[in-house]
């Protein structure tokens, strides 16, 4: 499909920068910056509680959309600094196997 693409929840260096961004505006008095902040704060927030919710019952969406967005990017950021601290990591490949009989 042209034009369609799926959201990547890894943040690249270029996206903290823009949310950084976004931070001191708010800190300037920008009201959208401040909008920013407050929603990715709730984001934050219901990626927390999403963490400590229990197995025993169902997730909400409305908590495990943001968590996995929230815990999405923080995985990307993980996966950065392995980069940037020299840590390479295979490729995993499926094992080898037999064809299966029909």
């Amino acid at each position: 499909m042209p034009g369609f693409q799926f959201y990547d929840v890894a943040l690249t260096p270029s996206e903290i920068v823009q949310e950084m961004g976004l931070g001191v505006a708010a800190g300037g008095g920008a009201w959208w910056g401040a909008l920013d902040l407050i929603a990715a704060g709730a984001a934050v927030a219901a990626a927390i509680v999403a963490w400590r919710w229990p197995e025993a019952r169902p997730l909400p969406r409305v908590l495990g959309v943001p968590a996995y967005l929230v815990w999405g990017a923080v995985a990307g950021l993980h996966a950065w600094g392995s980069v940037l601290r020299g840590e390479v990591h295979p490729v995993w490949d499926p094992t080898r196997r037999g064809p299966v009989p029909r």
